[in-house]
């Protein structure tokens, strides 16, 4: 008779085949290299342990079935944040053979686009339930098509012939707070999900980059370089 997954889990040799993530390394998903690099990189053993091992029947459930990629996804689940940077490094790549100075280049950036589009696309992820793996799949592939949309939109928006005119104006009203142009217009890689009224009608940052509304979206970056402590954005 097997012991319970808890007491072999507790074994140095399951341990440490679990947090070695073999079993994705290689993985042609593009999720699971995500969820590689995130948990090779971005987050150690012992903050995965503390997430779900104490006490969550699901995660012990899936070891016992002999699913390490369910149970760890299930402990990444509950942590804070986790999803959302895993989804922006599945979907945002490093470009090392492209200039720095390109837009494709700029790898942070989308990443943090990314996760914005996670976090307004995703259903009660910080709830008391955390989502399914189903719904986590689910999510992931509505996802991938939005950012799709709004990492072309950010590109159309950086080169339209309105936002170059703003960021060449002459300085004579200078930004606050340090916050130059490039800042203000650099917030449309975190564009606000929420809506602010301004000169009595209603403004998202996001609504308006996701439905091209270039010249509102300028309207409201130029109101972020005037008084950015007022909106909440910084450099």
């Amino acid at each position: 008779m097997q012991p319970p997954a808890s007491s072999r889990f507790s074994t140095l040799s399951t341990k440490r085949t679990f947090f070695s993530f073999s079993y994705i390394e290689n993985s042609g998903n593009r999720f699971r290299r995500g969820i590689y690099e995130y948990c090779t990189n971005e987050t150690t053993p012992l903050e995965i342990m503390q997430s779900s091992i104490a006490g969550d029947a699901h995660f012990m459930q899936a070891l016992e079935e002999e699913k390490p990629v369910r149970a760890l996804v299930r402990a990444l689940n509950r942590m804070r944040g986790a999803l959302s940077r895993i989804f922006a490094l599945s979907v945002v790549r490093d470009n090392p053979g492209v200039p720095d100075g390109d837009a494709e280049n700029r790898v942070e950036e989308f990443r943090k686009l990314a996760e914005v589009v996670w976090n307004k696309k995703a259903p009660n992820q910080y709830g008391s339930e955390v989502m399914s793996f189903t719904i986590i799949k689910d999510t992931f592939n509505t996802c991938v098509e939005e950012f799709r949309t709004m990492k072309k939109n950010v590109k159309d928006y950086l080169r339209d012939e309105h936002t170059r005119r703003f960021l060449d104006r002459d300085t004579a009203i200078a930004g606050r707070d340090n916050f130059s142009r490039q800042d203000a217009i650099d917030q449309v890689f975190v564009p606000k999900t929420h809506t602010v009224w301004m000169q009595g009608t209603r403004n998202s940052a996001y609504d308006h980059l996701r439905s091209r509304n270039f010249e509102s979206l300028l309207n409201l970056h130029e109101q972020y370089f005037r008084r950015p402590s007022q909106f909440g954005v910084h450099a």
